[in-house]
């Protein structure tokens, strides 16, 4: 498990994603109801999962279809790769208010590096795109 903190300001993430090339990064979007299958391949679990267990926000759950929809109720933001017939990556988003500021926390399950900067990508842009001003980052991949 890799764990990295960073700060930035909406307006200069913003800026800066203008200018980006992103167009070689992995294909991740939002889950879907349909992914499960792909989730659920030996392949992944064995593969992408330590033990079965998905960590979201520092804590491990077991990975299963109930899970994984009251995360979704909960307004967490999950990403997974297209790849086909088994996935080779997850990811989980949400954020929370502190004392001292806006919190976002990113939890990518992933052995690629290209596929684990695209989750984080991602991750970030989902978030400026709903807050304003700086933002703190957790980000945990675990591989």
């Amino acid at each position: 498990i890799d764990t990295m903190y960073f700060s930035c300001d909406v307006s200069t993430w913003s800026d800066n994603m203008e200018t980006a090339d992103l167009a070689a990064l992995p294909t991740v979007a939002p889950y879907q109801a349909a992914d499960m299958a792909r989730l659920m391949s030996p392949h992944f679990l064995s593969t992408v999962l330590s033990q079965n267990y998905i960590f979201v926000d520092w804590d491990p759950y077991k990975v299963s279809e109930s899970n994984i929809k009251k995360f979704v109720e909960a307004g967490c933001y999950i990403l997974v790769d297209q790849t086909e017939p088994a996935a080779m990556s997850l990811s989980f988003g949400g954020s929370y208010m502190t004392p001292r500021g806006r919190v976002y926390h990113i939890d990518v399950h992933c052995r690629d590096k290209a596929l684990c900067k695209a989750h984080i990508i991602n991750h970030v842009n989902n978030a400026c795109s709903k807050y304003t001003g700086m933002i703190t980052f957790c980000v945990m991949v675990i591989d």
